[in-house]
């Protein structure tokens, strides 16, 4: 008995999107800007650790104080002011929430 592969590959295919696109709907960061990234590796080829101090102060005049980078496909959270780093860290500690920020 032969079984008809392209609908089961077609499932799978569906599926894997559906997934992807609920994953990314609940995304809590996706609203944050931030430069984009290529697909499983981020922006993992625009950082060079030499400059990276002077690549962060680039993407901070061009996408805020703060961003989001992606790094092998892990997403980090950038921020670029003193007054919010202090903010973040010893005012609320990790009951902050960005979407205060950026609306």
């Amino acid at each position: 008995m032969v079984l008809a592969t392209t609908p089961v590959l077609i499932a799978i295919a569906i599926s894997l999107l559906a997934y992807l696109l609920l994953k990314w709907l609940q995304d809590p960061l996706r609203k944050i800007p931030g430069p984009r990234g290529l697909p499983f590796i981020g922006n993992t080829l625009s950082v060079e650790s030499t400059r990276l101090h002077m690549i962060l102060y680039d993407w901070a005049e061009k996408y805020g104080d703060i961003m989001k980078i992606s790094l092998f496909n892990t997403p980090m959270v950038v921020v670029n002011s003193t007054e919010l780093a202090y903010d973040v860290l010893v005012k609320t500690g990790k009951s902050y929430y960005f979407y205060d920020v950026l609306s």
